[in-house]
């Protein structure tokens, strides 16, 4: 599924060369598992011994360029609980995270209108994919 650019979208990527940590302005460090260079971010909420915590507004600049949004919430620094991340392409997903992988019920809409409905485990989607105009069919990726 297309749009899965940032932590949380593709389960092959967790810890890909040059993972690591990312801080704002204010020193609030966030989990960046799919680093790109000139890339910043911008977090609204807690920072809790200096990591994001709780609920917030997570923005991902690139050369000071709006890229990602993420609201929802954080648990040290990670993607954890329930949230809304839109990408860069028009996709967005809503739905549960752990540990910076989307994990539990959820739904994605892609830029082309296809929508995902179902559950995610560690990234990996088993539900519907409806296509517009179509009727609903099973469906599922683990990429």
């Amino acid at each position: 599924m297309g749009g899965d650019y940032r932590n949380g979208g593709d389960c092959s990527r967790r810890g890909a060369a040059g993972a690591g940590w990312i801080a704002d302005s204010n020193g609030c460090r966030v989990w960046n598992s799919i680093p790109h260079q000139g890339e910043t971010i911008i977090w609204s909420g807690r920072c809790k011994a200096g990591y994001a915590d709780g609920h917030g507004v997570l923005v991902w600049l690139l050369d000071g360029k709006l890229f990602e949004t993420y609201t929802g919430d954080m648990m040290a620094g990670h993607y954890f609980g329930h949230g809304t991340q839109i990408y860069v392409d028009g996709g967005i997903f809503t739905g549960d995270y752990m540990d910076d992988s989307k994990d539990g019920p959820g739904i994605y809409h892609s830029p082309d209108g296809e929508v995902f409905t179902g559950v995610w485990d560690a990234g990996c989607f088993k539900g519907v994919r409806r296509r517009p105009g179509e009727t609903g069919v099973p469906f599922s990726k683990c990429e």
